[in-house]
């Protein structure tokens, strides 16, 4: 390994400083808009004899900063540690943004403003903090119960974007969250044919396309009922229609649903990636320009994703995916009752306790549906989990199927249709559970149970694990099935 590197990696624990760099062979650094926190993989070559480590000591907890020419872009503290028989040693870290995603809480916020409700719960639960630009609109009064901080913390920034328009991202900057308006946090890096673009790619798909929605109800599944279609979409793309049942629904009520419907799917997905030469100010949030002839990219874009990889021999190179919009995760607020005092109560969030799986089957499903959890985007009508996208029922489809080889089909709908109803007090992890009245009445949203009260789910805000049994997601409450 070259002595000149321009990264250096350093271990910190017990007031001593360790540098492994002279071990590294590559570094994953990576963020997504959707998720709360950044992460930071790195690779080592733990043994020069292979038959003993070089270093000793790195453990989980331990704190890991990373360098490039002597400008800090990575500061966190170990989450995972693998060592290997041939002395390769894996370790991941995230950044303290991170411990928002893994405490929930339930709290009571009255006149406050959601930069001051952020470094409320920074100091609470010792998370240090940076800059914290002014939100500026004083929120009336938030109940918010056995929720995650970074729930919390996005269901004030969503309040108040509601009634000012501005948008703020949270930033991780040497070890300290910080609060930083959109506008104030634009980067306008050139990424070109002509200078450090090494590969783009543009791709535009119809497969979650629907131009022609048919809903049934109340007069049954085989009669008429309601149906919107878009004349020219179909004439350039051919029928692509999708059909749910309301039993419980008039046709009048099914026409502005349907209506709903048709606007959300009837949409081309589009796609823009590139890879260049690595700038470690450029990661998701931020904005580039980029410009490639062939795929025909051009023009202002956002990051939603990024990563970036530094090897052995000093190379950075970064991937990123493009939008020219930024969907910032968003929390709509639904004012539970107000039946408990404001003692706040805290807790660490642990999903695995008191788990009562059903099977085999039902363990593979509750494994795949957490190991997405802070990993998807939610895009009504889409079903692309494995690129990143999906939506509730699309998720729950994906995961029945593939880890126990059950189809439920598509659409809440279908889904609440399918094996047996099942008391909250008999509900086992790997049950399916049911939601009426979030953004539609009746059925309209679905998730997986992991535990006794909390499920899985992928909503507007992401592939999450929250209560069903208090707060926003209990009001919604509806039934739980078995179909393993």
């Amino acid at each position: 390994m070259s002595a000149s590197l321009p990264f250096r990696v350093a271990h910190y624990a017990n007031n001593k400083i360790t540098y492994l760099t002279y071990l590294m062979t590559d570094i994953a650094w990576s963020g997504n808009i959707a998720e709360c926190g950044r992460s930071c993989q790195i690779t080592l070559k733990n043994t020069i004899n292979a038959s003993s480590k070089v270093v000793s000591g790195i453990e989980c907890g331990h704190e890991i900063r990373c360098e490039k020419r002597s400008k800090e872009f990575f500061r966190g503290n170990i989450f995972n540690t693998e060592m290997n028989s041939d002395g390769t040693m894996t370790i991941t870290a995230w950044d303290s943004n991170y411990y928002l995603a893994k405490n929930s809480d339930s709290k009571v916020f009255k006149n406050k403003k959601a930069s001051i409700i952020a470094q409320e719960i920074c100091k609470q639960y010792g998370i240090k903090y940076g800059k914290i630009d002014d939100t500026g609109y004083v929120i009336p009064k938030l109940i918010l119960r056995d929720m995650t901080l970074y729930d919390m913390i996005t269901t004030a920034l969503t309040e108040t974007k509601k009634k000012t328009g501005k948008v703020f991202l949270l930033y991780n900057e040497q070890g300290n969250l910080t609060l930083r308006e959109r506008k104030a946090q634009m980067v306008q890096l050139i990424v070109s044919d002509s200078t450090n673009l090494l590969s783009a790619t543009y791709s535009e798909s119809i497969e979650d396309m629907k131009n022609s929605i048919r809903l049934t109800g109340s007069s049954g599944e085989d009669a008429k009922g309601v149906s919107v279609s878009d004349a020219a979409s179909i004439r350039k793309y051919g029928i692509l229609r999708e059909k749910q049942h309301e039993s419980e629904k008039t046709d009048a009520q099914l026409k502005p649903i349907a209506e709903t419907l048709l606007k959300e799917l009837n949409k081309v997905t589009k796609e823009v990636s590139v890879e260049s030469i690595g700038d470690t100010s450029v990661f998701s949030g931020k904005s580039v320009r980029a410009y490639n002839h062939m795929t025909g990219i051009q023009g202002g874009f956002y990051v939603t994703a990024d990563e970036h990889s530094f090897d052995a021999d000093g190379v950075h190179r970064m991937s990123l995916t493009l939008s020219r919009t930024l969907d910032v995760a968003e929390l709509d607020y639904e004012p539970p009752e107000e039946n408990t005092s404001n003692v706040v109560t805290s807790s660490t969030s642990n999903a695995n306790e008191n788990v009562s799986i059903g099977g085999t089957k039902a363990s593979a499903v509750v494994s795949l549906a957490r190991s997405y959890v802070g990993k998807l985007r939610y895009v009504f009508g889409s079903k692309s989990i494995t690129n990143g996208t999906g939506d509730c029922s699309g998720f729950t489809n994906y995961i029945y199927k593939q880890a126990a080889g059950i189809d439920i089909g598509h659409g809440t709908s279908s889904q609440i249709a399918k094996g047996t109803k099942i008391s909250t007090a008999n509900a086992q992890a790997g049950d399916v559970v049911f939601f009426q009245g979030t953004y539609r009445s009746g059925v309209s949203h679905v998730g997986i149970v992991v535990s006794k009260g909390t499920c899985v789910s992928l909503a507007s805000s992401g592939c999450k694990v929250h209560s069903y049994t208090s707060g926003y997601w209990g009001n919604h409450f509806m039934q739980i099935r078995r179909v393993l």
